[in-house]
């Protein structure tokens, strides 16, 4: 499926090749926006504080302040991939991604700050929640400021996504059992 969803503040992402930025033009038509990753893959978008960023394969991280333009940034992944977004609702931003790699951002995505997850393996979606950060992989972790993370009781299984609903931690994954 190819479809294209909306995203807030008008950004749209094509949801299955996701190489594609396109922002609305008028009620009918989008426009392609230049993110600077090329045909690499994105995994994740937010729009928070006024900027959106987008995270995905070979650690790219773009900023943009209108969603048209993206300027890369570097997040101190390397060439490891950056997976999750999410924002705590004031100043910070955390990504996280392949190898156990985890960043925050207190200036909007301008400049990022390693922090340590505990962890080596890929982690795969972050979200903030009841006042902390919680990142899931290879089970979860949680995290008040996106440097120190501690374990966490939430999801055991391997975890894909997770988002805060209603008061609610809700996590997806798959089991092999």
């Amino acid at each position: 499926d190819n479809s294209i969803e909306p995203y807030s503040n008008g950004f749209i992402v094509n949801q299955n090749a996701i190489t594609n930025l396109n922002v609305p033009e008028d009620g009918n038509n989008t426009v392609a926006a230049s993110s600077g990753f090329g045909t690499s893959a994105i995994y994740d978008s937010i729009y928070a504080e006024g900027v959106h960023i987008i995270v995905g394969i070979g650690g790219k991280v773009g900023v943009s302040v209108d969603g048209e333009v993206f300027t890369l940034v570097d997040a101190g992944f390397g060439t490891s991939d950056v997976r999750g977004i999410a924002h705590n609702g004031v100043d910070r931003f955390v990504i996280v991604g392949a190898g156990g790699k985890v960043a925050y951002s207190t200036n909007k995505g301008a400049t990022w700050t390693l922090g340590n997850s505990g962890v080596t393996s890929t982690l795969f979606d972050v979200v903030y929640g009841n006042g902390k950060f919680i990142l899931i992989g290879t089970g979860s972790r949680t995290s008040v400021d996106g440097a120190t993370w501690t374990a966490s009781t939430y999801p055991e299984a391997m975890g894909y996504l997770i988002s805060y609903v209603g008061g609610y931690f809700i996590a997806g994954g798959y089991s092999n059992g």
